[in-house]
């Protein structure tokens, strides 16, 4: 008799990697950036910064939500509409309050919501066009 395929095999392992490790990757790139004192970085037009901002935390909105909708728990597929938000809204609020002990940089409340605002955006970007692939993206038998 055959036994079911283990669904803790490197299958899982492999699905896991694919879904989470690009938004663990942008989040890494996006610490690392901010750990930069203010006399390395470029000093950008005003406004300009807020737009980068904005651009930086849509591409993580965009990889959170891909992480999420390929989830393989069903409640965070289905909840990636209030995950994505939620875990991206909060990383950015840290990574303003970590710019506070980098010399030369501070938090900065319009910097958030720049952040926030790339996030749902593009979270909502990608949900309009990929609507209809979280079945497909959960793969066989996966609900």
């Amino acid at each position: 008799m055959q036994s079911e395929k283990n669904s803790a095999g490197p299958d899982a392992c492999i699905l896991f990697l694919h879904a989470h490790i690009p938004w663990m990757l942008m989040m890494t790139l996006i610490t690392i950036e901010s750990a930069l004192t203010g006399k390395v970085l470029v000093e950008l037009a005003h406004g300009l910064d807020k737009f980068v901002h904005f651009m930086i935390f849509g591409v993580l909105g965009w990889l959170l939500m891909r992480g999420f909708s390929l989830a393989r728990h069903t409640f965070l597929r289905k909840g990636r509409l209030w995950w994505t938000p939620l875990a991206g809204g909060i990383f950015a609020m840290l990574d303003e309050l970590h710019q506070a002990l980098v010399p030369g940089r501070y938090p900065d409340v319009k910097d958030w919501l720049a952040d926030f605002g790339g996030i749902c955006v593009f979270m909502l970007l990608y949900y309009f066009l990929k609507k209809g692939d979280v079945h497909s993206a959960a793969g066989p038998g996966r609900h």
